[in-house]
């Protein structure tokens, strides 16, 4: 199954080890993100390491970054107006899951309301 990840899936996973960080490495699952992760992931590393009950928090996170295949920003402009999200910093990933034509993997209910298929990660332990 191909999925975009949404970024507070992954500090979900990077904070503790349960379901979703399960999910993560030990699925078949294609994970797609926006550079634009990276952003965030930078912007929020300190507050995640700070919350993290994870030893192994920084290898957990190198094994993510190969794991999920980033896509440049600049890439899904094509697909910016379709990705209508009052958040700006959940257009970038509405985006790639217009592009990619697959589910964004998210808990976020505000983006229900964006043009895009998600499902979250209660509906994605029980398909699998």
């Amino acid at each position: 199954m191909r999925l975009v990840i949404d970024a507070n899936i992954l500090f979900a996973a990077l904070i503790a080890n349960g379901p979703t960080a399960n999910i993560i490495c030990g699925s078949d699952m294609e994970l797609y993100a926006p550079e634009y992760l990276l952003v965030e992931l930078e912007r929020h590393i300190d507050e995640i390491s700070a919350k993290t009950h994870r030893q192994d928090m920084e290898e957990f996170l190198r094994r993510c970054k190969t794991i999920i295949h980033t896509i440049p920003d600049d890439t899904l402009t094509q697909h910016l107006h379709k990705a209508s999200c009052s958040d700006e910093d959940d257009t970038a990933y509405v985006a790639l899951s217009i592009a990619l034509n697959c589910p964004l993997w998210s808990n976020d209910s505000q983006l229900r309301r964006c043009n895009t298929n998600i499902i979250t990660t209660k509906e994605l332990l029980q398909i699998l």
